[in-house]
């Protein structure tokens, strides 16, 4: 979902109309191809997916989703997070409440105001939120 992506690999198997092929080992990267963002200012609630061990970590942190696009948003943080690590991100669209699966792709830090941006990838979300999302990101589009 963020280029285009070339690979050779062979057909393993062709039964009616469904194509089995061998998982690649390379892929190369072509031509960027990002979905458009929209600003917005949402407040959000990110939590863990599964608890860390620590107890001294807070289960949820607020946060402001300043950019937001169909497979991502931008979030705007007092709070350090780490990468490889799943995150729910919790929301409202007109009254709808929104709570996808996330991992952090980006960040961005600006020291002097303790502030940190996150790019989040939406992993898993129910069919009705990726609608509201859908109508919502080309509403403002336009």
């Amino acid at each position: 979902g963020d280029a285009e992506y070339t690979f050779n690999t062979i057909i393993t198997n062709i039964d009616e109309q469904i194509i089995d092929i061998a998982i690649p080992e390379d892929f190369t990267r072509g031509k960027e191809v990002r979905h458009p963002n929209i600003d917005v200012i949402i407040k959000c609630i990110i939590s863990y997916v599964k608890e860390p061990v620590l107890n001294d970590e807070p289960k949820q942190f607020n946060g402001i989703i300043f950019k937001l696009n169909i497979d991502e948003a931008i979030l705007r943080l007092e709070e350090k997070l780490d990468y490889n690590i799943d995150y729910y991100i919790r929301f409202e669209i007109w009254e709808f409440k929104i709570k996808i699966v996330t991992n952090i792709i980006a960040d961005r830090t600006i020291k002097e105001e303790n502030l940190f941006y996150y790019t989040f990838k939406f992993k898993e979300m129910s069919n009705p939120a990726m609608d509201v999302l859908h109508k919502y990101i080309m509403e403002h589009l336009s």
